[in-house]
C-alpha cells in the first residue's frame, strides 16, 4: 500500500461507522446518525489530508474530475441555500464521501476492513432480533443494531455485501474461511430480518450484475468453470444458510403479520399503496421542484426546506402539524440530489459511476488496468456495488446517509480501475502541506458542528428543565429541534420576548415550517 497511514485511518473509520453511537441523546435517531456522521466527516478529512500530505504527484482521471465537478457545483449551490446550516451539513457529508473515495484509490488492502465493518454492523442487529441484546432502537425500527433504523442498516449491508462475498471467496485458510463464512451468513440473515424492500431489490440487482460480470469473465477465458463454481460455492452456502436461519428461527421482532417475509416479497415493487405509493407521490412532487430549479437546485440539504411549498395536503411525506413537517432527506437519492444540487451535478455524479463501471467491464474483458487479469474478481465487485448503489438510490436515501456512503466510496475507490486519460501535476511539499491543512481544517470544522449537536442533545436528555433546554439550544444554535422546543416552551409560558430569539433561530434554519408560524401567531394574539 502506497500510503498506509491514510488506509489505517479509513479502516478505523469503517469500524467506527459500524459501531458508533452516543449513549445519551434527546432524539433517539441522533444517538446513531449524528455519531456516524461525526466519524465519517472527521475520519475522511484526516485520511484525505494524510494522503495529500504524502503525495508528490497529484493524479486525476475522468472519475476524479467528475467527482470534483460534482463537489464544486454543490458548493456553488450552497451559496443560494435558504438554510445555510442544512447546506453546510449536507455539503460536508458529500465532501467526506468524495474525500474517502480519493483517499482509498488503489488501496486494495481496504477490502478486508470493509468486509469486517459490514459484519460488525450486522451482528448487533441479529443478536437483538434473537434476544441476545436489548433493543437499542425504537421497536418499530428494529432490528437496527447501532443504526437506529433497520432501513439505514440494510442499505449499508447491501452495498458492502459484494466486498464481503469476495473476501469470503478468496480466503484459503480454514479458520479464516470459516470466520468469514459465518460473517457472510450473519449479514445475509440481518438483511432478511430488516425486511427493507429497497435493500432487497438492490441485492437482487447486485446479484444479477455479478452473474453477468462472471459470464463476461468466463467468455474472456480468464476464469475456468471450476474456479467460478468453487468461488460461488464458498459464497452461496453461507448466504443460503443465513437466509434459512433468519426465516426459520423464532425472533423477538414485533411484526404485524404471521407471514412477514412472504408479505414483503409480495409487495416488493408495489407502488399502489403504503410506503410505495408515498414514494411515488414524493418523487412526482420533487420532480416539480427540480423543474423550477434545474441548474443549481435549492441547495444541499435544503430539500426539506423547499418541499412543503410543493406538497399537496394529502401527501404522506408532509405533515404540516409536526414541528419538522418532512424527513431530513428525500426518499430517493436521484430525485433528491437533483432537487438539491441541480441536474448538472447529478449528471456528473452518475457519469463518475459509469466511468468506474466501464473500467471494470474493460478489465473483465481484456485484463487491462493497473492490476491486470489477476484482479478480475475486484471488477465483479465494482460492477455489483455500482448496481446496488444505483438501484437502492432510486428507491431510498443511500448516498445521503453516512454508513452506505462511506462503504460505497471506499469499495469503489479501492477497487475501481483508473482510466487511461490521466492528468498529473508535480506537487511540491509546501503545496501538499497547505492542501492537506485546508482539507483537514474544513473537515474538522464541519465535524465540530456535528459534535455540538451531539453535546446539546446530551445536555437536554439528562436535564429536561428550562435552563438546560436553553443551554442546549445555545450550545448548538444550528440544531433546529432544540430551537423549536425552547421557542415552544417560552411561548406556552407566555414569555414571548424570551421565545423570540429561539423562533428567529429556528426560522433561519427551517423557514417553511408551519409550526413556527403557529408559535408566532400565538404570541401575536397576546396583548
Amino acid at each position: 500500500m502506497k500510503r498506509p497511514a491514510a488506509a489505517v485511518v479509513l479502516a478505523l473509520t469503517l469500524t467506527g461507522i459500524a459501531l458508533a453511537a452516543v449513549p445519551v441523546a434527546r432524539f433517539s435517531l441522533d444517538r446513531f446518525g449524528l455519531a456516524k456522521e461525526l466519524v465519517l466527516v472527521a475520519g475522511a478529512a484526516l485520511a484525505a489530508a494524510l494522503r495529500l500530505g504524502a503525495a508528490r504527484r497529484l493524479r486525476a482521471d475522468a472519475a476524479d474530475g467528475l467527482l470534483a465537478a460534482t463537489l464544486a457545483l454543490a458548493a456553488v449551490s450552497a451559496l443560494g441555500a435558504e438554510s445555510p446550516w442544512l447546506a453546510v451539513r449536507a455539503l460536508a457529508l458529500l465532501g467526506a464521501g468524495i474525500a474517502a473515495f480519493e483517499a482509498a484509490r488503489g488501496a486494495r488492502a481496504l477490502l478486508a476492513p470493509v468486509a469486517l465493518a459490514v459484519v460488525l454492523a450486522a451482528l448487533p442487529a441479529v443478536l437483538t432480533a434473537w434476544g441476545a441484546l436489548p433493543d437499542w432502537a425504537d421497536g418499530r425500527r428494529a432490528p437496527a443494531g447501532t443504526f437506529g433504523n433497520r432501513n439505514f442498516l440494510a442499505h449499508l449491508l447491501v452495498v458492502g455485501l459484494p466486498a464481503l462475498a469476495l473476501v469470503t471467496a478468496r480466503t484459503r485458510r480454514r479458520a479464516a474461511g470459516l470466520a468469514w463464512s459465518a460473517g457472510l451468513a450473519c449479514v445475509s440473515a440481518a438483511l432478511v430480518l430488516t425486511r427493507t424492500r429497497a435493500a432487497w431489490v438492490a441485492g437482487i440487482a447486485a446479484l444479477v450484475a455479478a452473474v453477468a460480470a462472471l459470464l463476461v469473465l468466463r467468455r474472456a477465458n480468464r476464469a475456468g468453470p471450476a474456479s467460478i463454481v468453487a468461488g460461488a460455492g464458498r459464497v452461496a452456502l453461507p448466504v443460503i444458510a443465513g437466509v434459512v436461519l433468519a426465516v426459520a428461527l423464532p425472533n423477538r421482532l414485533r411484526w404485524h403479520s404471521p407471514t412477514p417475509y412472504r408479505d414483503t416479497l409480495r409487495r416488493l415493487v408495489d407502488a399502489r399503496e403504503g410506503s410505495g405509493r408515498g414514494r411515488v407521490i414524493q418523487a412526482r412532487t420533487t420532480l416539480r421542484l427540480v423543474g423550477e430549479h434545474p441548474l443549481l437546485g435549492v441547495g444541499p440539504g435544503n430539500w426539506m426546506v423547499a418541499y412543503p411549498r410543493y406538497a399537496a395536503s394529502d401527501d404522506p411525506s408532509y405533515d404540516p402539524g409536526s414541528p419538522v413537517p418532512t424527513n431530513r432527506v428525500a426518499n430517493a437519492d436521484w430525485t433528491g440530489l437533483a432537487a438539491e444540487l441541480g441536474v448538472p451535478a447529478l449528471v456528473a455524479l452518475v457519469a463518475a459511476g459509469l466511468v468506474l463501471l466501464t473500467g471494470a467491464g474493460r478489465r473483465l474483458r481484456t485484463g487491462e488496468g493497473e492490476a491486470g487479469a489477476g484482479e478480475a474478481g475486484e471488477a465483479v465487485v465494482v460492477v455489483a456495488t455500482v448496481a446496488a448503489l444505483a438501484v437502492a438510490g432510486a428507491l431510498d436515501a443511500v448516498l445521503q446517509r453516512p454508513g452506505p456512503l462511506l462503504v460505497g466510496a471506499v469499495v469503489l475507490g479501492a477497487l475501481g480501475p483508473r482510466t487511461r486519460a490521466r492528468v498529473e501535476w508535480r506537487l511540491p511539499r509546501s503545496v501538499a502541506a497547505v492542501l492537506a491543512a485546508l482539507v483537514l481544517a474544513a473537515g474538522l470544522g464541519a465535524a465540530s458542528l456535528v459534535a455540538r449537536s451531539i453535546a446539546a442533545g446530551a445536555i437536554y436528555a439528562t436535564d429536561r428543565r428550562a435552563p438546560a433546554l436553553e443551554r442546549a439550544a445555545d450550545v448548538a444554535p444550528a440544531e433546529y429541534r432544540l430551537q423549536y422546543l425552547a421557542a415552544q416552551y417560552w411561548t406556552y409560558q407566555g414569555d414571548c420576548a424570551r421565545a423570540e430569539r429561539f423562533v428567529a433561530r429556528a426560522r433561519g434554519l427551517l423557514p417553511s415550517a408551519p409550526a413556527l408560524g403557529m408559535l408566532e401567531e400565538r404570541c401575536a394574539g397576546r396583548p
